[in-house]
């Protein structure tokens, strides 16, 4: 089903500009106007289960030039696409039905050399079985995260078989309003750029990573 929009999405593009570091893109320039297509040859494919509820979240990945896109549940916005450099552009509607697009940038993204918070290995080791999609399985290495500010903690398992730039995925996390994921992802703080995860365990969360394979997308932007 899709989400009810809580407010305009006007008002939404207005807010984020205000509060994020804008690259500016739907100028009036010939330039802006071209038209482009965005080629994704494969995808991520996860399911999460929070609470009762279970879902799929598809991530489309272009390995050569680095980009990922998303998909949001939400009939204002057609896509967001992330950029190595840390930039998010968000393909939408105004309420008026116009095109437009809006960029968000997340610094973190980019780091070349994070300062990370230290991981405590569980020493498990996940296979991700690709055999009904005919792709190599995937190994993920297990570790336990306990919370500094509350207590409890949680299960995740990473991999670095996977030629993507994980970093990307968590900044959908830091994203400003529906353009965000719908799960937290954000372990920016935590993983590097290689370090891709494929499940996590946590009190009413459980996340896992389905398969990564071919799964062609193409994204045009039209005239934004």
């Amino acid at each position: 089903m899709k989400k009810l929009l809580i407010f305009g999405f006007f008002g939404l593009f207005s807010s984020l500009f205000a509060q994020q570091k804008v690259v500016e893109e739907n100028t009036k320039t010939t330039a802006a106007l071209q038209e482009t297509t965005y080629y994704f040859p494969d995808a991520l494919v996860y399911e999460y289960q929070l609470d009762s509820a279970r879902e799929e979240l598809w991530i489309f990945v272009n390995p050569e030039t680095e980009q990922l896109l998303f998909v949001p549940n939400d009939d204002m916005i057609e896509a967001v696409i992330s950029f190595p450099d840390g930039t998010y552009r968000i393909f939408g509607k105004t309420e008026a039905g116009k095109d437009t697009v809006l960029c968000q940038y997340v610094e973190q993204v980019a780091e070349q050399n994070p300062e990370l918070e230290t991981l405590h290995s569980n020493g498990k080791i996940l296979t991700v079985s690709q055999q009904h999609i005919q792709q190599p399985d995937i190994e993920s290495k297990g570790f336990e995260i306990k919370y500094q500010k509350m207590a409890g903690g949680e299960i995740i398992y990473v991999t670095d078989q996977l030629a993507i730039n994980s970093r990307q995925l968590y900044g959908l996390s830091r994203l400003d309003g529906d353009a965000r994921l719908a799960v937290d992802l954000d372990y920016l703080a935590m993983l590097l750029d290689d370090q891709l995860i494929t499940h996590i365990s946590r009190d009413h969360f459980s996340f896992k990573l389905l398969d990564y394979g071919p799964n062609p997308y193409y994204f045009t932007t039209k005239l934004y």
